[in-house]
């Protein structure tokens, strides 16, 4: 390892805006899908199967099987016997549905076992076959740098040198290090890569070097300014690699997105790309859900705008809140209070113990159906079924100014109900906590993750008594007005 040192902290000096990088990686998922699904094509035919609907059907099978097994993602390690499981398990996954479909869509004999046997030997046979020849060749290319990615390495410690060190020495993981970024001390030894400077140099280290991959290497617990470069990372599409705490017990059998170098996994965190399908497919079900409930709630949201009005004199109430990329809009809620002034709107936070409210206004507070209009403005794009909840600019303000990343919250759209929601944190809870819970629900994303939430939200419309103390209106006061720069350790809840 030693002749893979250079001359340690090495300063860093940028070529010029842009300057490309090797050339990436092979788009793999493609040419995955191409020869499953041919190995699919082969054996039908072989089997003596063939119509057009058979081919459409099997290709949906394959495709969706091989999906669910992740056999179609980038890897940093090409293992034919490290997939092996998994294919075989797809293969089982298709030989079932051509035993289930063939005899129904096909005009051909019922499948037999023994025919079953040989279709799952023909297409394991391919699929393995088929890999190792392009696993084979996309080494052969890695290791003599003509694939490669180059990366940054952020860290400076002994995990961010074992990984510099193996990625340089081993060409095969198709990464190949152009530098460090982290603090660098009269402790820390020899780098064997250039300093690139302290972690704030990151996003200027990134453009000028042509950097898609970055190696999170820190090996104790983040702080602020490491989780922030992290998202802003993701957010710029980089294929971001963190290696997690007690990386030791880990290993490529613990989850799909393990990767492993040498002796230290790393956990490849989802790219805003690969999201883009599902965020897609989010606003479709948000629109469907959203108009399906609009329709079905109409005679109950016209009951409640008439008892709103009788006792407020205005059936909807409009205020201004923050969405998406900081974005203010105009949310819907059923009035349940006097109309107030403008200015008294925007700084109150909580009126459940409002003596001006009424029976009516009381009751759809407590049972949250005086959020029913937001499914409007899910309709119109401002906000999502699910998603942190939004807030109105004076509180924004506040929180951002108290909360380390608060404002990371308007990542995504804003939702009627969330993964804090569900958890209780709503009305005089911590800020705090709901930060946490905000930005944990949009780092682990998933459009089932949504599903479950709407379930969840059901049981937990109708809220527990109001205290009789508006704390955070209290600790607002104690605090001054915002921008005062005036300090308070009085918690923020709501």
């Amino acid at each position: 390892m030693g002749k893979l040192a250079r001359p340690q902290h090495r300063p860093y000096r940028p070529h010029g805006p842009g300057r490309p990088g090797r050339p990436g990686l092979l788009a793999l998922g493609p040419i995955l899908i191409a020869l499953d699904l041919g190995a699919a094509a082969v054996m039908l035919l072989l089997l003596g199967v063939d119509g057009p609907v058979l081919l459409a059907v099997t290709t949906a099978m394959v495709v969706m099987a091989s999906s669910l097994a992740h056999l179609h993602r980038s890897k940093l390690v090409l293992s034919v016997l490290d997939d092996l499981p998994r294919m075989t398990l797809t293969t089982g996954a298709v030989v079932v549905g051509y035993l289930a479909l063939v005899p129904r869509i096909a005009n051909v004999p019922e499948p037999t076992m023994a025919r079953a046997a040989t279709a799952a030997a023909l297409f394991l046979t391919l699929l393995v076959t088929t890999r190792a020849v392009v696993y084979g060749m996309v080494n052969r290319r890695r290791r003599a740098r003509r694939i490669a990615h180059p990366a940054i390495i952020v860290g400076t410690d002994v995990v961010a040198v074992r990984i510099t060190e193996a990625l340089r020495s081993d060409g095969a993981y198709g990464l190949q290090p152009v530098g460090m970024v982290g603090e660098v001390t009269s402790e820390t030894g020899p780098l064997p890569s250039p300093h690139l400077g302290g972690v704030a140099t990151l996003p200027r280290a990134i453009v000028d070097l042509g950097v898609r991959d970055i190696v999170f290497a820190f090996s104790g617990p983040p702080d602020a300014a490491m989780v922030k470069a992290v998202r802003h990372a993701v957010e710029g599409n980089h294929q971001v690699f963190v290696v997690p705490r007690f990386f030791e017990t880990m290993g490529r059998v613990h989850q799909h997105r393990t990767e492993v170098i040498h002796d230290i996994a790393l956990t490849r965190l989802v790219r805003l790309s690969d999201r883009s399908i599902g965020q897609g497919l989010k606003r479709g079900l948000d629109v469907t859900l959203a108009a399906i409930a609009l329709l079905l709630l109409a005679p109950t949201m016209t009951v409640l705008a008439v008892l709103a009005r009788r006792e407020t004199g205005a059936a909807i109430h409009r205020q201004t809140r923050v969405g998406l990329r900081g974005r203010r809009f105009s949310l819907y809620k059923f009035q349940t209070l006097m109309p107030v002034s403008d200015d008294e709107g925007a700084v109150t936070w909580n009126i459940d113990n409002d003596a001006r409210l009424g029976s009516a206004g009381r009751f759809m507070r407590r049972t949250g159906l005086d959020e029913l209009p937001q499914l409007v403005n899910v309709l119109r794009g401002d906000m999502s079924l699910v998603g942190p909840r939004p807030e109105r600019p004076h509180f924004v303000a506040e929180f951002a100014r108290r909360h380390d990343r608060y404002e990371d919250r308007h990542r995504v759209r804003t939702g009627i109900t969330g993964w804090a929601q569900v958890h209780d944190l709503r009305g005089d809870t911590s800020i705090s906590e709901r930060v946490r819970f905000d930005n944990s629900y949009i780092d682990n994303w998933s459009l089932w993750r949504d599903i479950t939430i709407l379930a969840r939200t059901l049981p937990t419309l109708r809220r527990p008594q109001p205290q009789s103390r508006d704390v955070v209106t209290a600790a607002l006061a104690a605090a001054g007005p915002v921008g005062s720069g005036r300090p308070s350790t009085a918690p923020l809840r709501r």
